[in-house]
């Protein structure tokens, strides 16, 4: 995707590993599941429905977790009741460390191979903690202008942050984001 315009241009259209698929000409089915993507022109084929199982793993202290990054040595949990960061074992599930915060909300995590970074909400607006993954000590913190995206999920690759606005904001108009839906890189600055 070169550019915002050309994004707009095949609106309807989803790109899958560099081809454009004409979801209009699939019935919608691709989005909800209910058929497989082609590139246009091509006959459509009925991909098959799986069921799922969930396995509990174990419970959250507290529960409400509300992010979650994968690290070699295990979970990093943000654990809402507890105001916390929770790192538990990847074996075992035990808790392991658990890094404190004092912000009113918190929303995803990243790990980025030597930090926990997490999404944070206050009476300024949106911002990042990055954590030192041993200690907990705060290494860096970042605060987001009014007029960026609204932060949630976090995620790291390649060395760049990635978020999304998931559009729900207690407070705004219609307690929405105006940059909604918007999927972003984070630089810090």
């Amino acid at each position: 995707m070169a550019t915002r315009r050309a994004f707009l241009e095949v609106l309807g259209a989803a790109v899958v590993g560099g081809r454009v698929i004409d979801a209009a000409a699939q019935g919608g089915q691709a989005a909800a599941g209910q058929g497989q993507a082609t590139p246009a022109g091509e006959a459509r084929s009925e991909v098959p429905v799986r069921k799922v199982k969930t396995t509990p793993l174990f419970k959250s202290p507290e529960g409400y977790p509300n992010g979650i990054a994968v690290a070699p040595e295990g979970l990093w949990i943000a654990a809402l009741r507890l105001r916390g960061i929770l790192r538990v074992d990847a074996k075992t599930w035990e808790p392991e460390l658990l890094i404190p915060y004092s912000v009113p909300r918190a929303h995803g995590v990243a790990w980025d191979g030597k930090a926990i970074w997490m999404v944070t909400g206050n009476e300024r607006g949106a911002g990042l903690i990055k954590y030192d993954a041993e200690t907990g000590r705060t290494l860096e913190t970042a605060q987001f202008a009014e007029t960026d995206c609204d932060p949630h999920g976090l995620a790291w690759h390649d060395g760049v942050l990635y978020s999304c606005d998931a559009g729900i904001h207690p407070g705004w108009p219609e307690n929405k984001s105006p940059t909604h839906g918007d999927i972003f890189r984070i630089d810090l600055l």
